[in-house]
């Protein structure tokens, strides 16, 4: 992960919790995981242009933006600016309050625990802000410690037509404004059906290999998925798959192999389970169901936050349930949350060889040398 980016957060940040009367439940301080923020931010800084393409985020600054309504220390947003070393102007982003749902539920459990929220209540909450260390504490702190510079790396861009990518390709599900173009071959996906339905009602899953292409048109960013590599080595359950070692071995493996410059772009997993638990259902002979499995779990957005952290990392999750059949939807990372997002499908193009003249079987009459 990006450890080693200079950055000035100068202010500390405190929940204030309330139930849905509005009545206080309290106060909980927090440590923000800005990383998600700072990763969107970067990869729309790249694909407007405005940044180099480089994984290094470099020197950025977080901005809290006050409510309007009720002034400080209460926040309506939070702004992400990205300062680029080589003299580009930056980037900057603005984010929602909703960035901070997941702490506000993690600091909820324990007003679960003493009964003053019930399972199913609406927790409501603000996101208040106050000055941490001064300026000068932080750089006489900075004085006495040792520095560390992350030396830049550049993000490997091949260059592709994305005009060219859409007529070979066809849309599956809409497409945000917002989201990174992405494309993923046909052969992917028929192999991730295949594995997902001899898997069973296991879960079963691959390493997405792929490039990041610029369009030739323009500065936008292109994610093309042309492999996956099975995860054979993982520990498949009914409700979780674990990625061992060998697994990323594995990937990096099929990475050398294959020798065309692909990089490791996500993940994908099945949820079958309900193949299991739907055996002895009311509704499965008339197939009147409508679940769906086509979802991320927290434990799937854990793993996908710890390994797949890149804003241009995907999701592919294939759900096969007994009313529905398989079903399959891609999930990325969108202003720094995983959300459900579309995508186009690459039709696989035949193998190309250039055409000459044909030569005539050896033994047979009218052979001849050929010049």
């Amino acid at each position: 992960m990006n450890e080693t980016t200079q950055n000035n957060h100068n202010y500390s940040y405190a929940l204030h919790l309330y139930k849905q009367d509005g009545s206080p439940l309290g106060q909980a301080s927090v440590e923000i995981d800005w990383e998600p923020a700072l990763e969107w931010c970067h990869l729309q800084g790249i694909r407007k242009g405005k940044l180099p393409p480089m994984f290094n985020i470099g020197r950025h600054t977080i901005e809290p933006i006050w409510d309007a309504e009720i002034g400080k220390p209460f926040l309506s947003s939070f702004r992400t600016l990205i300062s680029a070393d080589d003299g580009s102007e930056g980037f900057s982003a603005e984010f929602p309050i909703t960035y901070f749902a997941g702490p506000a539920l993690k600091a909820s459990e324990g007003y679960l625990r003493t009964g003053q929220l019930k399972p199913g209540d609406l927790l409501r909450y603000r996101m208040g802000a106050s000055p941490g260390r001064s300026a000068s504490e932080t750089e006489a702190s900075r004085a006495h410690a040792f520095s560390v510079r992350e030396v830049p790396k550049p993000i490997p861009l091949g260059t592709k037509s994305l005009q060219r990518l859409r007529i070979k390709s066809v849309p599956f599900e809409g497409e945000e404004e917002a989201d990174m173009p992405v494309f993923i071959s046909n052969h992917v996906l028929e192999e991730a059906r295949s594995r997902t339905r001899q898997g069973g009602a296991h879960e079963v899953g691959g390493i997405l290999l792929g490039h990041l292409h610029r369009d030739t048109d323009s500065s936008e960013v292109i994610a093309e998925v042309t492999a996956e590599v099975p995860v054979r080595s993982a520990q498949s359950k009914l409700y979780s798959l674990s990625i061992t070692a060998e697994s990323w071995a594995a990937a990096r493996k099929a990475i050398d192999l294959r020798d065309n410059g692909e990089m490791m772009l996500g993940w994908w997993h099945s949820h079958s389970f309900m193949k299991e638990l739907c055996q002895n259902c009311e509704r499965l002979q008339d197939k009147s169901c409508d679940h769906t499995a086509v979802y991320m779990s927290e434990k799937d957005c854990g793993l996908h936050r710890a390994a797949f952290y890149r804003a241009y990392n995907l999701a592919l999750v294939l759900g096969d349930t007994p009313c529905t059949g398989l079903r399959y939807g891609l999930f990325g990372w969108s202003h720094g949350g995983i959300h459900r997002r579309g995508f186009r499908i690459l039709h696989d193009e035949p193998t190309e060889v250039r055409a000459t003249k044909a030569l005539p079987a050896k033994g047979t009459e009218g052979e001849k040398n050929v010049g």
